[in-house]
């Protein structure tokens, strides 16, 4: 027994040796399994918080898209309701200056109406009084040699009157001046005629409406704004009635005009040429078709898509709102399901064209051919 005690000792010792390097072999593990979980559990929190940004930056991003296609809604809003807020002063202004209109349209026909009879009057006096004249002058000139002295100085006295205030000269111009008297005052009842037309507010209902009538008005009340630039020629072709609110279509022609009289203005002004503005009326099937034509500079291609926007104008400050073509097309395609278009060529001008049905939808408009203009 005493011979196996350094055996016995040399094992255990071994033994001790080997469970201490296995055991630090072992925690040397355990400590590499801690590091791996604890770098797992990194990798797997940073994975965690690129998924969790790139999730909040896709929804910033999505809000933000959100926010600004609200804000373009708001955006369109708001310049619509500038839009029917400027309409709607706008309206209340035409309004007011409508009522104004037709009250100094009824206050000027009045006098204007004893102004030409009076006139009238006069003109017939006139007529008679020359005759008259005509009548002395033919005996005056038979002879005077069998009159008694005093009777030939009367009529060398008469004569020499005759002379000296220019009788035969007011017997040519008078007449003259009276018809011109008589076409002027006509001019002023056919222009107090259409202003009371213009003027006359629009009922509810769309109600049957002679075109050509409008046209025709229209161009009177335009006339000071062409007469030194332009000269007008009409081609009025029979064209049936057309169901439409008659005060909004007149507005339309009356810009529609004014706008060519400026176009042609324009041109004018550089040249010195008379221009030429043309209206002309036609029927297309269960359609009516107003053209207006002018010998204006035209538009040009960059600004063609712009004309009918609220506010575009490309007159001088204090001639043109820019609400004319804006207004004009709002009434014609939504108030009555028609069309405003137009053609243009630059250096040569603009041709605007008004498509009107003859009836509108739902309603019934009798079949009325309008007289043919001369």
């Amino acid at each position: 027994m005493g011979q196996l005690d350094p055996v016995v000792n040399l094992t255990g010792q071994k033994m001790s040796e080997f469970e201490s390097s296995y055991q630090k072999e072992i925690q040397a593990k355990a400590d590499l399994l801690d590091r791996l979980i604890e770098k797992i559990y990194r990798q797997e929190a940073e994975a965690t918080h690129d998924d969790i940004t790139i999730a909040l930056n896709r929804m910033v991003e999505c809000k933000s898209r959100e926010l600004s296609e609200r804000t373009r809604e708001l955006e369109k809003v708001y310049s619509a309701l500038n839009l029917a807020q400027s309409e709607l002063l706008q309206a209340q202004k035409m309004e007011a200056i409508g009522r104004l209109t037709a009250g100094v349209a009824h206050e000027i026909n009045t006098p204007v109406q004893f102004v030409g009879d009076s006139v009238c009057f006069v003109q017939e006096g006139v007529q008679d009084l020359l005759c008259l004249m005509g009548e002395l002058n033919a005996l005056m000139d038979h002879g005077t040699e069998h009159l008694s002295p005093k009777c030939q100085e009367a009529m060398a006295t008469i004569r020499h009157l005759k002379v000296q205030y220019d009788l035969p000269y007011l017997a040519e111009q008078l007449p003259r001046a009276l018809e011109r008297a008589v076409e002027g005052l006509g001019r002023i009842r056919e222009i107090v005629a259409s202003m009371k037309a213009f003027s006359y507010p629009d009922q509810k209902a769309m109600a049957p409406y002679d075109l050509v009538a409008s046209l025709k008005m229209a161009l009177s009340l335009a006339k000071n704004e062409y007469k030194y630039f332009a000269s007008v020629e009409t081609e009025f072709n029979t064209i049936p009635v057309v169901e439409c609110h008659s005060g909004e279509i007149n507005q339309v022609f009356l810009n529609l005009i004014v706008n060519a009289a400026h176009a042609v203005e324009e041109v004018t002004t550089c040249t010195g040429e008379m221009g030429r503005i043309v209206v002309r009326t036609r029927r297309d099937e269960s359609d009516v078709v107003v053209e207006i034509s002018d010998t204006g500079s035209g538009i040009p291609k960059d600004i063609q898509s712009k004309i009918f926007a609220p506010f575009f104008t490309t007159k001088e400050i204090g001639k043109g709102t820019g609400q004319g073509l804006a207004i004009s097309r709002q009434v014609v395609e939504e108030t009555h399901n028609g069309s405003l278009t137009f053609e243009s060529e630059v250096g040569k001008g603009t041709t605007f064209f008004i498509r009107l049905p003859i009836r509108q939808p739902d309603c019934s408009v009798p079949r009325v051919l309008v007289d043919e203009a001369a």
